[in-house]
């Protein structure tokens, strides 16, 4: 049981960026901050007696340097908060990555997950674009953003957004989702898991030129020239 903690808080962190927009993390910080300390503290369970170890010095250095400038600034109770959640998403990144990467096992699953994931959040987007209207945004949450982006639409068609909290921030989520489409395209051992990963990828990949997002189409430009040279 206490081998899955990490996993778990993997996929409960990936399963938040995907469907939890800014928008319900302004809401409700509350929530933000405790799905931050259950997925740090599966990392960490992982971890256990090797929390301090010497190769993890640099997020360490990184937390005792944010002490001093908690308290230095005139509003100490705001510069508190910021320092912590600075520290959570630091802690969090950082162990995410090395628990990811030293399990082949886990690295797969993850790499599942997020392609499964990012393809319903694709899709999601790709309906807003032919419906013109995002009902996340529309009778849920407010967005500052979405009005401005459905009235500034382009020949009738509006940039998604899907669970995101704009186009620039979905054409991000997508593309730093792409190689792990690839990968699990690359890894797969059947035709229908290949033709469904190929699917997930093409999709992908549409609705992030979609977003026509300058920073997120160049970065989808570059990626696959990287890819196509290696």
């Amino acid at each position: 049981m206490l081998k899955r903690l990490p996993i778990a808080g993997i996929l409960l962190l990936l399963f938040w960026l995907s469907f939890f927009p800014r928008s319900v993390q302004n809401e409700y910080p509350l929530v933000t901050r405790i799905v931050l300390v259950l997925a740090v503290a599966a990392l960490l369970l992982e971890k256990r007696g090797r929390i301090f170890s010497w190769s993890d010095w640099p997020v360490w250095v990184f937390a005792l340097c944010l002490i001093p400038g908690a308290f230095a600034s005139g509003l100490a109770p705001v510069s508190v908060r910021i320092c912590t959640d600075l520290l959570l998403a630091a802690v969090l990144v950082y162990y995410l990555v090395s628990t990811v990467v030293a399990d082949q096992q886990v690295f797969k699953l993850v790499a599942v997950a997020l392609t499964i994931m990012s393809s319903v959040v694709a899709l999601g987007g790709l309906a807003e674009f032919f419906f013109g209207e995002n009902p996340i945004y529309r009778h849920f949450l407010e967005n500052p953003y979405y009005r401005g982006y459905i009235a500034g639409n382009i020949a009738g068609r509006v940039r998604p957004m899907s669970s995101q909290y704009n186009p620039a921030a979905l054409g991000g989520y997508l593309l730093a989702c792409l190689p792990f489409h690839i990968l699990v395209f690359r890894e797969a051992v059947s035709n229908r898991g290949r033709w469904l990963a190929g699917v997930g990828t093409g999709l992908v990949a549409l609705v992030l030129v979609l977003t026509y997002s300058r920073g997120a189409c160049l970065g989808l430009v570059v990626s696959w020239m990287f890819y196509l040279w290696y």
